[in-house]
């Protein structure tokens, strides 16, 4: 008998949907990207291409641990336990999230329903 505490939580956690808008708080940052933990106790990767349409150099200097974000999911590997996540959708304009943030955040919804 094998058993896997990953794949049971995996099979009773809801499915997050693709194109989804949801909060999420920073975990860990690596020079690739941000590690978050989305609402519903996933988790999940901000991929350093996926911050923004301009080029991050540095994650560290844009995030901090603890910090709250809006992300959209871009996939969720439920087998896996995988969420894959964006903020660069998130943009009116190339380079918003990494000149503020906080407006970005504001406006998420509608940049979304757009």
């Amino acid at each position: 008998l094998v058993v896997s505490q990953r794949l049971a939580a995996a099979a009773s956690a809801p499915t997050l949907q693709r194109g989804t808008l949801v909060s999420a708080t920073v975990t860990g940052l690596r020079p690739y990207g941000v590690f978050l933990e989305v609402e519903g106790g996933h988790s999940g990767l901000l991929h350093i291409s996926q911050i923004s349409s301009d080029r991050v150099e540095d994650v560290a200097a844009h995030f901090s641990l603890g910090e709250a974000l809006k992300v959209m999911i871009l996939s969720h590997d439920k087998a896996a336990g995988r969420v894959a996540l964006s903020t660069r959708v998130l943009e009116a304009n190339a380079g918003d999230m990494l000149r503020d943030k906080a407006a970005v955040f504001s406006s998420a919804e509608e940049t979304l329903a757009r």
